[in-house]
């Protein structure tokens, strides 16, 4: 009997550090996991309940990991997104312009077909550019939050 009682006080001593100092696995998600957080003008991350600024995401995603490789897919469609919509509303702008100058330059003849077609013509390619940057900017929103959930995941099987 004082052998079992001793046994079972020096089991007790032993772990009950690990019992004081240890961190449950809900405590290591809510410590480690990244949560997006949206604004009306811009997006926020949230991790620890502490809000951080969204450039600093990238620093959140430095393992070789799954995650880090969906964060750059997401950076890479970001780029391109970017780039067609520049590009669309540019030419949108160029549309307008060259309406306008070709539309005065015909406005001493009848023919008005040229400046139609070049009106129809850019616009329906810019569009169809600003809708190409559209789709690129939701499959980079996808990658995004495919790197954060992948995060999350990593968090929580340490």
């Amino acid at each position: 009997m004082k052998k079992t009682l001793c046994l079972s006080a020096l089991c007790f001593v032993f772990t009950l550090p690990q019992f004081l100092f240890a961190q449950t696995a809900k405590e290591k998600y809510e410590k480690g996991a990244i949560y997006l957080y949206k604004t009306f003008w811009s997006w926020s991350y949230i991790k620890d309940g502490k809000p951080y600024k969204f450039k600093d995401l990238e620093n959140e995603f430095t393992i070789e990991a799954p995650s880090k490789e969906e964060f750059e897919l997401y950076k890479k469609e970001k780029n391109k997104s970017t780039i067609l919509g520049t590009v669309g509303f540019i030419l949108c702008g160029i549309t307008g312009t060259a309406y306008a100058l070709v539309s005065t330059l015909n406005q001493s003849s009848s023919n008005e077909s040229v400046s139609n077609v070049v009106l129809i013509g850019g616009f329906i390619g810019s569009e169809g550019i600003i809708l190409l940057a559209g789709a690129h900017s939701t499959k980079s929103y996808n990658h995004l939050q495919k790197a954060i959930w992948l995060h999350n995941e990593e968090v929580s099987a340490k």
